[in-house]
């Protein structure tokens, strides 16, 4: 209905999108967040919700791309750092993943979930159970 009344209304295509990424809609929820990013450049959650649906989808690098363009925006935005971290722990760049665990601590010290995922990093059990990616000599 939102998007119907104003098409240009950056906040109902990111809510759109936050809900079909939750139904598992990946290929429309990263459309939408995309519409939303396109509509207001400086929208840093549609960013990282777009990252997450990549991230989803296997998507790292673009994944990445996201996080990345969410710290230009936000530099003290725990959650770019951490979910930008997840991407780079995934991909099996476990020194930069743990830069961005580190950063994540230090904006955010309560978080109990950086703390965690910086060990898993640590110690090669990051992703959770999975087959994790073979660690990739960092340029």
């Amino acid at each position: 209905l939102a998007i119907a009344f104003d098409p240009a209304y950056a906040l109902a295509f990111y809510n759109r999108a936050y809900l079909f990424r939750a139904q598992g809609d990946l290929a429309r929820a990263i459309g939408d967040y995309g519409t939303a990013i396109a509509l207001r450049p400086d929208f840093e959650a549609a960013y990282l919700g777009r990252g997450q649906a990549f991230m989803r989808r296997g998507d790292y690098d673009a994944a990445v791309r996201d996080f990345t363009t969410a710290i230009l925006i936000n530099p003290t935005s725990h959650d770019a750092y951490h979910y930008r971290g997840k991407a780079y722990a995934e991909m099996g760049r476990r020194s930069s993943a743990a830069e961005d665990f580190e950063a994540a601590i230090r904006l955010d010290p309560s978080d109990p979930e950086a703390r965690v995922d910086k060990w898993l990093n640590q110690t090669g059990r990051f992703p959770y159970g999975r087959k994790r990616a073979p660690e990739r000599v960092e340029p």
